[in-house]
C-alpha cells in the first residue's frame, strides 16, 4: 500500500523536518559531549543506508520512488552534517538544506501526482512531457539535485565547504557523494 500525493507531500515537507528539528535540539542542545562519541556510528550508518537507498533507486523507474529516496538521502546529509557541527556554517547549511528540501520535495511530489493522475503511469519510461510540463519537471529535478543558484546548492556548497575546512576530506568527499 502507497501514500496518497497528499501523504507525501507533508511526509517530505513536514515530518522529516520534525524528526530533524527534535535531533537538534536534543543532540546538539542537551548532549553535545556524547555527539562526538556517536559522529563515526552516526557516519557509518549514513553511509550504509545511502548505499541502500540507491541500490533500491538503481533498478527503479518509478517517479514517486525516486523523490521518496531522494528525500532520504537529503536528510542523510542533513544529519551527518549536524553530527559534523564544529562550525556554525555547518549548522547553517544544514538548516538551509531543510527548509529547500521541504519546498522542492513537496512540489515534486505533486508534480508527479498530477502527472499519475493525467496520465495514468508514474513510470518514468512512460511520461511523455511537452511545453510548460516539460520544463517544471526539468527545474524541479535540477533544484532537488542541488543545481547552482538553487537554494540546495547553497546548502550543499556550505555544508561541504565547511567540513572541508575544518580538515575532514574523507567527509568532505562522503558529502559531495551524497549531494549529488
Amino acid at each position: 500500500m502507497e501514500s496518497t500525493t497528499e501523504g507525501s507531500v507533508v511526509l517530505a515537507g513536514v515530518y522529516l523536518k520534525v524528526g530533524v528539528i527534535g535531533w537538534v535540539r536534543y543532540a546538539l542542545a542537551a548532549n553535545t559531549s556524547m555527539l562526538h562519541y556517536l559522529t563515526p556510528c552516526i557516519a557509518l550508518g549514513v553511509g550504509c543506508g545511502s548505499i541502500a537507498v540507491c541500490a533500491v533507486l538503481g533498478s527503479s523507474v518509478d517517479a514517486k520512488r525516486f523523490a521518496a529516496g531522494s528525500s532520504v538521502l537529503h536528510m542523510q546529509l542533513v544529519l551527518l552534517c549536524l553530527a559534523l557541527s564544529q562550525h556554525s556554517l555547518l549548522v547553517v547549511g544544514a538548516m538551509l538544506q531543510l527548509a529547500a528540501h521541504s519546498w522542492i520535495a513537496s512540489m515534486l511530489f505533486m508534480y508527479i501526482g498530477e502527472v499519475y493522475e493525467t496520465q495514468g503511469s508514474r513510470s518514468s519510461r512512460v511520461h511523455s512531457y511537452a511545453g510548460r510540463s516539460s520544463t517544471a519537471m526539468l527545474l524541479l529535478l535540477l533544484a532537488n539535485s542541488g543545481y547552482p543558484t538553487t537554494p540546495s546548492y547553497t546548502a550543499e556548497f556550505l555544508s561541504a565547504g565547511y567540513s572541508g575546512v575544518s580538515g575532514m576530506l574523507a567527509i568532505t568527499m562522503l558529502l559531495a557523494a551524497l549531494g549529488g
